[in-house]
């Protein structure tokens, strides 16, 4: 899955700011769930509703909910956008900005999340 060649991409946005959209976007729209009755639908759901604040996630617990946006438990809100971006572009856009060659997590960037209360609600495909 990637984004459309015509799709805009938010400008020297930090991660911060990034996220506080993503988490906005999904804490709003996790409703859209409650038709599907599955395993991803409800992982899905309570990884929204552990999402930590702008103010209390930690720079790698934002990479790592990118990664979820891009191809993970939230990637269901891929193409959704805020009327803005859409959350894909988002993600790919502040990583891009903060210097971030790739989505995905090195080893020892994983062992560190490991102590993290977003580790048992993230779909492992860090792994």
């Amino acid at each position: 899955m990637g984004l459309n060649v015509d799709d805009r991409f938010p400008e020297d946005i930090s991660m911060r700011e990034a996220y506080s959209a993503v988490r906005s976007w999904y804490i709003q729209n996790c409703t859209d769930l409650a038709n599907r009755d599955d395993s991803y639908a409800s992982q899905s759901e309570s990884l929204i509703k552990a999402l930590p604040s702008e103010s209390s996630a930690t720079d790698l617990e934002i990479q790592a909910v990118f990664g979820q946006v891009i191809g993970g438990l939230l990637e269901w809100g891929y193409h959704e956008d805020d009327g803005s971006y859409k959350m894909a572009a988002y993600a790919f856009a502040a990583l891009k900005a903060s210097g971030y060659e790739t989505w995905l997590l090195n080893q020892a960037d994983k062992e560190d999340l490991k102590g993290s209360p977003l580790w048992p609600y993230l779909s492992h495909i860090f792994d």
